[in-house]
């Protein structure tokens, strides 16, 4: 009912289940009551209605009620701002291979919230929320593989990322065809080998019902 998917969509009737769940203890309806709560999505938004769904989800260990938790205190959003908080549950999430979550501590290192800006920590969170699946940490890691940037430039790294990050990053396709540019055809066997590889893996190592999906 939220997304519309085979029904019409009816974000009243999806936050009328994710609250009957939500209250006889499903964690993942919890995080889906807290999301309806904080985007407005079925209900008047309520960030601190948000926030206690979130930390319900949260304290039972599901990562991405543990990233949106950490995202409130980062923004200071419903709850008072804690970046220390935010990166504890960052970290928490990540833990569980929650590539958004590796992304958040990337953004945090980059900008230098609660901790000392760091561009090469930056892109060490960032490769992790790559090879978790998070397009968003895949096209960061690929431009500064690209640049040079925290990291050793690699082109055809760079193009690896780049690519995976294209399903959902318009510029990244830009930039991975740039690169192609300058590589040469061994590099772009390489890269294409490395990217091959890596889709191989999410499929043999990814465990069954991660998050609930």
């Amino acid at each position: 009912y939220r997304l519309g998917q085979g029904v019409e969509r009816n974000p009243q009737e999806a936050l009328r289940l994710y609250r009957f769940l939500a209250e006889h203890g499903d964690y993942s309806a919890q995080n889906n009551l807290g999301v309806a709560y904080r985007d407005g999505d079925g209900v008047a938004a309520d960030p601190a209605e948000a926030v206690k769904w979130f930390r319900m989800s949260a304290d039972k260990g599901y990562a991405p009620a543990q990233d949106n938790l950490g995202a409130a205190y980062r923004d200071g959003i419903g709850v008072t701002q804690d970046y220390r908080q935010a990166m504890d549950l960052f970290r928490k999430a990540s833990d569980q291979l929650f590539g958004a979550a590796s992304f958040n501590l990337g953004s945090m290192y980059e900008a230098g919230q609660g901790v000392p800006k760091s561009v090469t920590e930056a892109a060490k969170w960032y490769r992790t929320g790559a090879d978790q699946g998070d397009t968003s940490a895949q096209w960061k890691i690929g431009k500064m593989l690209a640049a040079g940037q925290g990291v050793a430039k690699d082109p055809v790294q760079a193009w690896e990322w780049l690519d995976l990050a294209s399903s959902t990053e318009k510029a990244a396709a830009t930039l991975r065809d740039n690169v192609a540019h300058l590589m040469t055809p061994a590099q772009m066997a390489k890269a294409r080998e490395l990217e091959a590889q890596w889709k191989q893996d999410q499929i043999d190592n990814r465990p069954v019902g991660l998050f609930g999906q």
